[in-house]
């Protein structure tokens, strides 16, 4: 194409139909811009009588009046008279773009094609600005009589740059309604093509191309292509059409060089087969619904009225041209469909170099980066397009916070020393196509920057030929965006007033991120006076309970911290670190100001990423007139514990029950106590509780209050007898052994103390002696068989009369020397045997055995038993002599008459032995009768 060149008005007009397919070019240019469509239908789909369907025919105008409507259920903004249809689009265009070209393309089925409603103008309204006519005359014409369909083009570039971007409104457009013979004819539009330019777009062979051409018909060639020298071809494909169905009747573009092949072309909205849908797609190819009735789009199961029969889309043709082309093949396809394309629209970037992605990177290293820390910016250049760029410069622009580290310039990886491409362009020489080069530079953040998003940019400037044209290319790689982790860090002190000795403080740091961008290896540091001694183990970070070290705060030194979720040292924007930990005020004797300093870096070895922030600490003493911890006041050496209304010498404040009568208070005893009245007496004055005078209380014996400090023991006011068993006595004394009252466990109470009188003084009828054992006894000689001892025992043991214990008992017998009448005895002379009687009598009296008077036994010199006590020396049983024991029983000569012995007349040996046995026998019949 002729670069900036236009082509002047050209016009076919087919009486019998369209001969052959044919384009009429209508502008062409090499600019660095691109091409745009917009416009709208002019009719909604018809029900195939009078009435909204979805048929493909028109059965009602579209206008922007909404007071009018069609009848036949038609919905408001709609019109029967062609003569008032009108329909809004939205054109688009960058801001600074510059208008090179605009056609105005519009086209309807119209029965007969009459001469004089087709030569009438149409009414374009502007954006902002009033309606203005344009006439078909100044523009090409195209007719179809065999179909009745026509189409018409003009030049209204002066309009459109005059007016620009906005909502452009197109009406007045001749068109035919209803069904007429197939139901499938009917319909009418309008299209705005524009080209634009902006020096920041690529360079583009742009070009726009007019017509009438059916679907199905022969391919129609568009010449004056410039296409690349090598490599893949970019281009997009505009195309506006009349009389496309929803349905589908295999209609397709195909798009391709002249010798082919050919493609269909595709879009988002445009699929192969029903190309041509009745859809008004943007640049993007997808349906733009900001037009006229714009929400009503027929698709191929529509079930209501939609815009009908205009087609306008933006497709991607990359790839299908090859290097080198100059002219292009177009072709609507169709199995049945009576579409015509109006309008086409070229767009070829040219070929020239490229510096784009993938190919061309722009990255930082680190990306996330602390003030005064330096990071690593790397370009990779690299020539994708199909021509070299001559003269490549590389030129850097730092942001206002970041300034170039010295001699750190490098390409490929070798420094460039003296370089800095951040203050001249740096030329990188001519780079082939597919060549690259890496240029890196090193930059510093500001200590204190302004901004927490940094966007280096680097600029590429080149020159090449493309299309016979010297041109220059520019493009900007990146930006590098470097977000800015920046710390602000809060320490705050609880309590925030003054504290005394040994208070324990809370302190709370708060380390918040407030840049752009996450910190690696965030610390904090916490430095605490002598004066507050850290108390052991109440360091946190959040709810996690942080170990002390060596025995002190972990953050003595500086510690990494982190945001819940993120790894040591990370603190994302926008986080915050919560840090607590507590304090003890050490002892003194002066008041103290104590400052604790918290100190947090982005950056642990990055000094310029430092922030801190301190909390000032008061401890304070009694007496050094501020108050604090816990005192109520401090008048310093104004306290006084004797002046009225004075902070007391404890630093609390003047009170009711310190002892001191203050200004507002009618008495003070030292206490908040209530007095009463001296025991006894029933009225009298005291200094109450809230250290104003009252009326005591009354205390005495019967008011029904112990008043134990007063000696009672009870009171139960009226209800005091010393009648009434278990009852408070009327002396207000316990109910008590003694007090003549027999009360609850006691077994008897005669008022006195004497144990003999049937009640003891312990108040119990149980007495020693009683038989019973009693509380207190030991035993009880009540209990022990009668009588001191069994009688004929030498000894027992009985209970001692004061039932104190058991206590040994001298036993009773016969015998035993006293007479025991109650067991029978007569007589003791202190033997159980008959005793003998006095020497020489015959007869005598005793007390014999079983202690009872008897005859006693005699023993006298011839009682035959020889008593040697009494000088007996035998004892015959006789008072003779001369038989051998004389009357004085002493031995004596036997006599012997005629046969025998006789005593007197010498006693033998066997006379002797006689008497000796006789006494033997005397002596034991003596001890026998004593047992």
């Amino acid at each position: 194409m002729t670069p900036l060149g236009m082509v002047g008005l050209a016009c076919a007009v087919f009486g019998g139909g369209i001969a052959r397919a044919e384009y009429t070019p209508r502008f062409s240019v090499t600019a660095h811009g691109a091409l745009t469509m917009t416009g709208n239908a002019l009719g909604l789909s018809s029900d195939g009588a009078a009435g909204p369907g979805t048929v493909g025919s028109i059965g009602a105008f579209v206008t922007t009046d909404p007071s009018l409507q069609a009848p036949g259920g038609w919905p408001a903004g709609t019109t029967t008279d062609w003569t008032l249809n009108a329909a809004a689009a939205t054109l688009r265009l960058p801001v600074g773009a510059t208008v090179l070209h605009a056609e105005l393309v519009w086209g309807a089925y119209l029965d007969d094609l009459p001469a004089g409603p087709i030569a009438e103008p149409v009414r374009v309204t502007p954006p902002g600005g009033a309606s203005v006519d344009v006439d078909p005359a100044a523009g090409v014409a195209f007719d179809d009589a065999a179909k009745d369909f026509y189409a018409r083009a003009v030049d209204v570039t002066a309009l459109v740059a005059a007016h620009g971007a906005g909502t452009w409104t197109v009406g007045h457009v001749p068109a035919s309604l209803g069904c007429g013979s197939d139901c499938n004819l009917r319909s009418a539009g309008w299209t705005l093509v524009v080209a634009y330019a902006r020096a920041d777009l690529p360079l583009r062979d742009l070009g726009v191309w007019v017509g009438l051409e059916p679907g199905g018909g022969a391919p129609a060639t568009l010449s004056g292509l410039c296409t690349p020298s090598a490599g893949d071809v970019r281009a997009r494909v505009l195309v506006s059409a009349l009389e496309g169905d929803h349905r589908g009747y295999g209609d397709n573009l195909a798009f391709g060089p002249t010798g082919g092949p050919l493609a269909n072309l595709i879009g988002p909205n445009n699929n192969e087969g029903n190309f041509f849908a009745a859809h008004i797609n943007g640049d993007d190819g997808h349906v733009d619904t900001s037009g006229t009735f714009g929400h009503l789009n027929l698709t191929s199961t529509s079930t209501t009225t939609g815009r009908q029969g205009w087609d306008i889309t933006n497709v991607d043709a990359s790839g299908v041209l090859p290097a080198g082309t100059t002219a292009a093949v177009a072709q609507g396809i169709t199995s049945s469909e009576q579409y015509r394309v109006t309008a086409i629209g070229i767009q070829i970037d040219t070929g020239q170099p490229r510096f784009e992605p993938p190919g061309t990177t722009a990255v930082a290293s680190p990306t996330a980066v602390v003030p005064g820390e330096a990071t690593t910016l790397t370009w990779t250049l690299t020539n994708s397009g199909a021509e070299p760029a001559l003269g490549l410069t590389l030129a850097v622009n730092l942001a206002a916070d970041l300034s170039a580290v010295p001699n750190t310039f490098a390409i490929d990886g070798a420094p460039v020393a003296g370089a800095d491409p951040s203050v001249a362009p740096y030329p990188l020489g001519t780079l082939a196509p597919g060549a690259s080069v890496v240029a890196s530079l090193e930059a510093v953040v500001a200590a204190d920057p302004t901004d927490d998003v940094l966007a280096p940019i680097a600029s590429v400037d080149w020159s090449y030929t493309a299309c016979g044209l010297d041109n220059t290319g520019h493009a900007e790689v990146g930006p590098s965006p470097l977000g800015v982790a920046r710390l602000a860090v809060e320490l705050t002190a609880a309590p925030a007033t003054p504290v005394g000795v040994a208070d324990t403080v809370l302190f709370t740091a708060r380390v918040t991120n407030v840049g752009a961008g996450a910190t690696r290896s965030a610390t904090l540091q916490v430095t605490t006076p002598a004066g507050l001694d850290y108390l052991s183990g109440t360091s946190r970070v959040g709810a996690v309970a942080i170990a002390d070290v060596g025995g002190g705060s972990p953050f003595a030194t500086p510690r990494a911290i982190a945001d819940a979720g993120s790894t040591s040292g990370v603190i994302a924007p926008g986080a915050t670190v919560t840090v607590t930990w507590q304090a003890a005020a050490a002892a003194t004797s002066t008041r103290r100001d104590l400052v604790v300093s918290a100190v947090a870096r982005g950056h642990r070895d990055v000094v310029a990423s430092e922030v801190a922030a301190t909390a000032a600490v008061t401890v304070t003493v009694c007496g050094d007139g501020l108050v604090g911890g816990a005192e109520s006041c401090d008048d310093g050496g104004a306290n006084s514990d004797s002046v009225p209304d004075a902070c007391r010498s404890d630093c609390r404040a003047p009170r009711c029950g310190d002892g001191v009568r203050d200004s507002a208070e009618g008495c003070d005893d030292g206490d908040q106590v209530v007095a009463d009245c001296v025991y006894g007496v029933e009225s009298c004055l005291v200094c109450g509780a809230g250290c104003q005078e009252e009326t005591g209380a009354a205390r005495f014996c019967g008011d029904g209050h112990l008043d134990a400090g007063d000696g009672e023991g009870c009171d139960d006011g009226e209800a005091n007898s010393d009648s009434s068993p278990d009852a408070c006595r009327t002396d207000c004394r316990e109910p008590r052994c003694g007090d003549g009252v027999k009360d609850a466990g006691e077994r008897c109470d005669d008022g006195d103390d004497d144990d003999s009188d049937g009640c003891t003084a312990a108040c119990d009828d149980r007495v020693c002696g009683d038989g019973r054992l009693s509380d207190g006894e030991v035993c009880d000689p009540g209990a022990d068989p009668p009588g001191a001892c069994a009688y004929g025992a030498v000894g027992c043991t009985r209970c001692r009369t004061d039932c104190a214990g058991p206590e040994a008992n001298a036993g009773s017998w016969c015998g035993d020397g006293r007479v025991d009448l109650d067991h029978g005895e007569v007589c003791d002379d202190g033997n159980d045997y008959t005793e003998l009687c006095r020497y020489g009598v015959q007869s005598c009296a005793v007390c014999g055995a079983g202690c009872r008077p008897t005859v006693g036994i005699p023993t006298f010199c011839g009682d035959g038993s020889i008593d040697s006590v009494n000088g007996e020396l035998c004892d015959d049983g006789n008072a003779r002599d001369h038989d051998g024991c004389s009357a004085s029983c002493v031995p004596d000569a036997v006599t012997v008459d005629e046969g025998g012995c006789r005593g007197g007349e010498g006693a033998g040996p066997l006379a002797l032995l006689m008497a000796g046995a006789g006494w033997v026998w005397l002596r034991r019949r003596r001890w026998a009768s004593r047992d």
